[in-house]
């Protein structure tokens, strides 16, 4: 089984995966993170472990709770340094990893 320290490199930042998502699913993304603004203490906070960690994200593209971390998250990367990667809509290879073939 793989671990996230074999695989991280190979997936996106979060901003990327946001922008790879189909058009159907992709404004509603867009659309909250234009409406969301930071906090400017949390920001500075953050600042001072940008290096000190990698944050994985896993979401769907369908799910209303991921529509409303995601983009937040894409605006912690694009403010900081932070480095977040995104597993999104995973299921099949999810599934080759652990040896389930779908089809």
């Amino acid at each position: 089984m793989a671990n996230l320290s074999e695989v991280g490199p190979d997936y996106p930042n979060v901003t990327d995966s946001m922008e790879a998502l189909t058009v159907n699913y992709r404004g509603a993304f867009v659309r909250f993170a234009t409406s969301y603004s930071l906090d400017k203490d949390v920001l500075e906070k953050l600042r001072e472990h940008q290096s000190d960690y990698v944050i994985f994200v896993m979401y769907a593209d369908w799910c209303g709770d991921a529509r409303r971390a995601v983009p937040v998250l894409s605006l912690l990367e694009n403010e900081t340094e932070l480095e977040i990667r995104a597993l999104y809509n995973q299921t099949k290879r999810m599934a080759e990893l652990h040896g389930v073939k779908l089809d």
